[in-house]
């Protein structure tokens, strides 16, 4: 009886065991059983996720000012020489996706990361040469919202949050883009209807933009 009790206490060890490893397995693959944080920075924090899909947090140099907190980067952001963190993420290493060759007429699609999966893409396939249009520019696209041709229609500029007792007797001041921004506009500049630059505007004297372009 001695005997026969001590093996199912064996046999039950290693069935936990296993049980365990199997479960931290899970977690590592998961995210689930991720540590706690709580940082405490005395010149503010930016948060990020680990390749193991878990959140982590970072103290802020003194003399940093991040505009994009919340940027979520599966690989972390890029760090710039002083230290201080960049509203730009580090590339993402795709793995090589096994799907079967020439089966999509318009060719793979892509997940949130950029990473080519095993799914069609539903939009024809369209290939501009050198064409890169700015941030915050848009594109022509069909009822589908599929982009019909390598043009850069315009510029469709960010909505930001002003306070709302804020006044400006010269209006906001705009960015290089031509875009609004949350800055009263020292003097009267002008109103202009410029083609688009890739780079941006240049500005005058007066801090008010021209419609000659960035090189």
């Amino acid at each position: 009886m001695t005997r026969t009790r001590k093996s199912r206490e064996l046999l039950f060890l290693a069935v936990l065991l296993i049980t365990l490893t199997a479960c931290l397995a899970e977690d590592e693959e998961t995210g689930i059983g991720c540590p706690e944080i709580a940082c405490r920075c005395p010149f503010g924090t930016y948060w990020t996720t680990d390749s193991k899909g878990c959140t982590t947090c970072s103290c802020l140099p003194q003399n940093c000012s991040v505009d994009c907190l919340n940027l979520n980067c599966p690989n972390g952001r890029i760090v710039a020489p002083d230290g201080c963190p960049t509203c730009s993420c580090q590339p993402v290493e795709c793995r090589l996706a096994n799907c079967p060759i020439n089966e999509c007429a318009n060719g793979f699609a892509k997940d949130k990361r950029g990473c080519i999966i095993c799914q069609c893409n539903k939009c024809p396939l369209l290939i501009c040469p050198n064409m890169m249009c700015p941030q915050h520019f848009i594109y022509e696209v069909d009822q589908y919202g599929c982009r019909v041709n390598c043009t850069c229609l315009g510029l469709e500029c960010p909505v930001h949050d002003c306070l709302p007792d804020t006044y400006c007797p010269n209006g906001f001041a705009m960015d290089a883009n031509g875009c609004s921004t949350c800055k009263c506009q020292l003097i009267d500049c002008p109103v202009l209807t410029c083609q688009a630059c890739p780079n941006g505007f240049l500005s005058d004297s007066n801090g008010c933009l021209t419609c000659q372009c960035k090189l």
